[in-house]
């Protein structure tokens, strides 16, 4: 077996999770007799070979993206008769059904069984794993294939490849799956409606990364240096050299050290990092608008990925500043196009980025595509994140950067296939939480969306009469009706230490409905319930579920969480306010801590959620508001507050 470095880089081929899509066959009215054959073409992919990163498998097992599609192309059934690994990596598996089963991702998969995992995702269930030829596809319709590479230290044991595995692949073969159908046709990497697809690792070449992408030097002062650090880390297992570092504009008021000027090019070895210092050094005599300015770090490397990836530099005189992220619309249905556009802007004085896109339920993928310059980024989100500028300032108006994701959707073939989804769209703006959600209608129209916030609470184990809050928000434009609240025990409880309040009802279109959840029990060991929601909500059902822990600790905890806002009396209305959580024993994470709206006036719309320390939010009318942060300690149990307070016009 040759050894591979676990960050080495993996191809991706093919999995197991069933989506139909597509259009029927044409030719219903033809008037003549033609025989109906199968077809098979493998969606997306121009060749057989992928190279993929799987540094994170050392802690966590990793869902690999993109998924494969296999398509029935033509006007008969098409049969996958043959789904057959030639060689693979232990590690690399084919996703399989989500079961039932809840699992704690911290058990590694000893909640799970049959050779199923535990994924760490909210609310984590048994997913199982394996190939399920044979199975058919309906003309016009497809499959889905994702793979993922198990957690595991130490080295990816590649097999050796065999003597048919072309040239160009032997020297990084790391796998080879076989897909055999009853299909003869050509296409692409589908030959006689047979295809073979290659793992590869990443060979000699390094991979390079930045940490971070974004660097800014506030209070500026003429004559004042300032000095910043960034890494940059080769996560493949070959050797990374880094020719060059190019600064633009303003290039004379930064040096980085070690330097790394075009005779001497910095070598990385695979899976190493090295860090960098920056230092800004502004002439004494700059004025104040020459310390107002963005620049850019641009590297040039023998990357097997990007060439030449950048990182941000933002100089200011203000005392800091940070990127103010809003996109519109917050939803978005095709009932009458199949193409919308969303706007992203940034209101902010420093720099924004996208950091990733994910469309979730997976069922709902295949239906869309989001373009940002021609490029469909929900399948292959961009090493080079989009960039929006800092917002710049005309006659006393604050003035956006923007940009535009096309979002085009493809109808299912089948009527009884739901389409909605939701968009979560991730960035660097951390007072609204990093990320902003758009819900997506297909071309159903209106639908109700509920969704539980926060959606889990961990209480310390061993102690009575707990109490946490929490909101079921409704995110859809029908009304969410909660028909049943169903309490599923975990392993080893009855579920007898928590209850909650009664939820069953309607909740209007964009409401609230506040609700409590309660832990209580004399004993210090670990037990656990999902509190599940049934309701006509047509998202995720993960967004309908609670969890509830009771964790054992080795001591009474002692956090203690309090709010401090940024106005003195009052909110105003129409004006950003920041919250700003605070803990005096000092064994609370502030940077974990999780924030969600509870209440608010009955003429207010406004609804948020959001991570980190601190949180901005906007009112939108006058009245009381009601507010929740958790914040976790470092035995993973929390303690929560909830700040109520008053906008005025």
């Amino acid at each position: 077996m040759k050894a591979v470095s676990k960050m080495g880089a993996l191809a991706l081929l093919v999995s197991g999770v069933v989506a139909s899509l597509g259009a029927p066959g044409c030719g219903d009215n033809d008037s003549f007799t033609a025989v109906a054959v199968p077809g098979f073409t493998i969606e997306d992919l121009s060749s057989a070979g992928f190279v993929l990163d799987i540094s994170q498998a050392t802690d966590r097992h990793v869902t690999q993206s993109p998924t494969v599609i296999l398509r029935s192309s033509d006007k008969a059934e098409l049969t996958i008769s043959k789904l057959e690994w030639v060689a693979r990596p232990d590690r690399l598996v084919i996703a399989g059904a989500r079961s039932e089963t809840s699992c704690d991702p911290s058990n590694g998969d000893a909640d799970c069984s049959g050779g199923a995992i535990c994924l760490a995702v909210a609310n984590s269930k048994c997913l199982g794993t394996g190939l399920e030829a044979p199975f058919s596809i309906a003309p016009g319709l497809q499959h889905q294939i994702q793979f993922i590479v198990k957690q595991g230290s130490g080295q990816l044991e590649c097999p050796q490849a065999g003597a048919s595995v072309p040239a160009e692949y032997k020297e990084r073969y790391c796998g080879e799956l076989l897909i055999e159908t009853n299909a003869q046709n050509n296409s692409g990497i589908v030959q006689g409606g047979k295809a073979r697809l290659y793992f590869l690792t990443d060979g000699n070449s390094g991979e390079i990364k930045l940490e971070p992408q974004f660097v800014q030097f506030a209070n500026a002062q003429a004559g004042v240096s300032q000095t910043a650090n960034f890494t940059i880390r080769n996560s493949a297992s070959g050797p990374l050299t880094v020719f060059q570092a190019d600064i633009h504009p303003n290039s004379e008021m930064f040096s980085i050290s070690p330097a790394i000027p075009p005779s001497q090019p910095v070598i990385i070895a695979g899976n190493e990092a090295q860090s960098f210092t920056l230092t800004f050094n502004p002439p004494g005599n700059a004025t104040d608008a020459a310390l107002e300015f963005s620049s850019t770090i641009s590297f040039v490397s023998s990357s097997i990925g990007i060439t030449s990836p950048k990182i941000i530099l933002e100089v200011t005189r203000d005392a800091g500043n940070a990127p103010r992220i809003v996109i519109e619309p917050d939803s978005l249905e095709f009932s009458s196009a199949t193409q919308q556009i969303i706007t992203v802007s940034n209101f902010g004085k420093a720099t924004g980025q996208l950091t990733g896109l994910t469309l979730r339920p997976q069922g709902a993928r295949p239906f869309y595509k989001v373009l940002w310059n021609g490029v469909d980024i929900l399948a292959n989100f961009p090493t080079q994140r989009p960039t929006l500028p800092r917002a710049t300032e005309v006659d006393g108006e604050i003035v956006p950067s923007s940009i535009e994701l096309v979002v085009e959707f493809e109808a299912p073939a089948e009527s009884n296939v739901s389409t909605i989804g939701e968009l979560e769209i991730r960035h660097n703006d951390t007072f609204s939480g990093n990320k902003t959600l758009v819900d997506l209608f297909g071309d159903e129209g209106e639908a109700a969306i509920g969704q539980v916030a926060p959606f889990q609470f961990t209480f310390p184990a061993g102690q009575t009469n707990q109490e946490r809050r929490f909101v079921v928000h409704n995110r859809g434009s029908d009304p969410l009706i909660i028909t049943d609240v169903v309490v599923e025990p975990g392993l080893g409880t009855t579920g007898e230490e928590f209850a909650v309040s009664t939820l069953t009802g309607t909740i209007a279109p964009g409401g609230l409905l506040e609700g409590t959840a309660t832990y209580s029990s004399a004993v210090n060991v670990r037990r656990s319930v999902a509190v599940r929601l049934v309701s006509n909500s047509v998202g995720s059902q993960d967004d309908m579920v609670l969890a509830l822990v009771g964790q054992p600790v080795a001591a009474n905890p002692t956090l203690a969480v309090d709010i401090n806002p940024s106005f003195t009396t009052a909110a105003k209305v129409g004006e950003n306010t920041t919250f700003t959580a605070v803990e005096s024993s000092g064994t609370g994470n502030l940077a974990g801590s999780n924030w969600v709206l509870l209440s608010r006036p009955a003429s207010s719309s406004a609804f948020f959620t959001g991570t980190g320390a601190s949180v901005s939010f906007v009112p939108d009318a006058a009245g009381t508001y009601r507010l929740s942060v958790i914040v976790p300690n470092g035995e993973n149990v929390d303690a929560q507050k909830i700040f109520e307070f008053t906008a005025a016009n």
